[in-house]
């Protein structure tokens, strides 16, 4: 019995590596011809393209690029590995920082050319331990010879080291070699440099709705985003908080998720005891969507800071959020440990990574395996590793939400909202 589940096991386990690999092959080459496809429709629609993330071409030529101000540029400083930071302005000083941007963004390869390197990865590590095993029991040679590093998709150009005052770098003026992601820059130059040719708010493939383009209008402030509030502040009575406490939603969610949920079951002692705020984070629900954001860690926590705790002068609060809001509400402690009274996480993402895994990629291929089973994995996968196929996805879904809200506000009988 035991051997049957256990060949059984061996046998659905072929399977799926099988079919997987099958399967992400062809969504691999359909990504491929839907990225060509969009860039012809943005074309002809909007007589221009947007770079795209998966687009490595221009990502192996070196740019020098300049900042002014509180501009910002993309660099990668060039070790072991290549990582993309981005130089920034701090909002509480005049120092600069560098924010790490995510390898995932811009480092996805195909399922076929990741098998590929993999093997010849193992190849190549079996030929060293062999080398070295025919070296050490060879007494003719006592050297070995230097091994060479070689890196592929990124230029190269060297930057000098600023010194203290902001001059040329100092006795002997130390340089850094650097390389320069030049798909991300793009995104950026045109801001950089003042040029940027505007692009139409809502653009072809995005809804044209109210609620969805409430925040490009004239009157909306982009440097805020939309906070639902409710309790002491909002009752008849005009009870006065004694308590705030802060919502934060998860991925693919808005604050709806806790303004249809939790708050019409909280008590009228509750209510008008507690300020209640519900946002909606940089990029969902009501909130800006800004197309040259890359949604760092960094900018959703100021966005916060900016919207509730500044813009309603809170001074100490509890936190209740949900998956990615839970990432966003630790770091929130992190900067504010004097002002949290309590965290309250639910469903947060972690991933222990272990030592010697690059910590991005390996969470990476954990949250999508690029597997066909389970279906979930599946789901994760395509959302993870297929720009364009997400973009088909998001264009069928989202421009016809309206559409898909009435059919399931229908079917469950619910006041169910779609708005993301």
């Amino acid at each position: 019995m035991e051997t049957a589940r256990f060949g059984a096991c061996v046998m659905g386990r072929a399977m799926n590596e099988g079919l997987s690999l099958l399967v992400f092959t062809l969504l691999d080459l359909l990504d491929i011809m839907l990225c060509v496809v969009y860039k012809i429709a943005d074309f002809v629609i909007e007589a221009e393209w947007q770079p795209c993330y998966c687009s490595s071409s221009s990502a192996k030529k070196a740019m020098m690029v300049s900042s002014n101000g509180n501009n910002k540029i993309l660099l990668s400083e060039k070790g072991n590995a290549t990582k993309i930071v981005r130089l920034v302005a701090s909002s509480t000083s005049k120092l600069l920082q560098l924010e790490d941007v995510s390898d995932t963004l811009y480092s996805r390869p195909s399922l076929v050319s990741e098998m590929s390197k993999t093997t010849v990865n193992e190849f190549m590590k079996w030929l060293s331990n062999c080398l070295k095993f025919h070296s050490s029991s060879s007494s003719s040679s006592s050297s070995s010879s230097p091994s060479s590093n070689s890196s592929v998709g990124y230029g190269e150009m060297s930057v000098k080291k600023m010194g203290a005052k902001g001059g040329g770098g100092g006795r002997g003026g130390g340089r850094t070699t650097f390389s320069v992601n030049s798909t991300l820059v793009e995104m950026l130059q045109g801001k950089i440099n003042g040029s940027q040719p505007s692009i139409p708010t809502p653009r072809w493939s995005d809804c044209d709705c109210k609620i969805c383009t409430g925040w490009s209008s004239s009157s909306a402030n982009m440097d805020s985003l939309h906070v639902h509030l409710d309790g002491a502040a909002t009752t008849p009575t005009g009870d006065k908080a004694t308590e705030d406490v802060l919502f934060i939603h998860g991925f693919i969610s808005s604050s709806k998720f806790w303004t249809e949920t939790v708050f019409p079951n909280l008590s009228g002692w509750t209510k008008s005891k507690y300020r209640l705020f519900a946002v909606d984070l940089l990029g969902f629900g009501r909130s800006p969507k800004p197309k040259d954001s890359l949604y760092t860690l960094r900018e959703h926590v100021e966005m916060i800071e900016r919207s509730v705790l500044e813009n309603h002068r809170v001074k100490s609060f509890h936190i209740v959020a949900h998956s990615l809001g839970c990432i966003l509400a630790f770091a929130i402690a992190v900067r504010h440990p004097s002002k949290i009274k309590s965290l309250t996480l639910i469903a947060p993402p972690y991933f222990p990574v272990p030592k010697g895994e690059q910590g991005t990629q390996y969470v990476l291929r954990r949250v999508a395996p690029r597997r066909v089973w389970p279906p979930m994995a599946l789901g994760a996968s395509i959302a993870c590793w297929y720009e364009h196929i997400s973009r088909t996805v998001c264009l069928l879904i989202c421009k016809n939400h309206r559409i898909l809200e009435f059919l399931v506000k229908f079917v469950t009988r619910n006041r169910y909202s779609l708005d993301l």
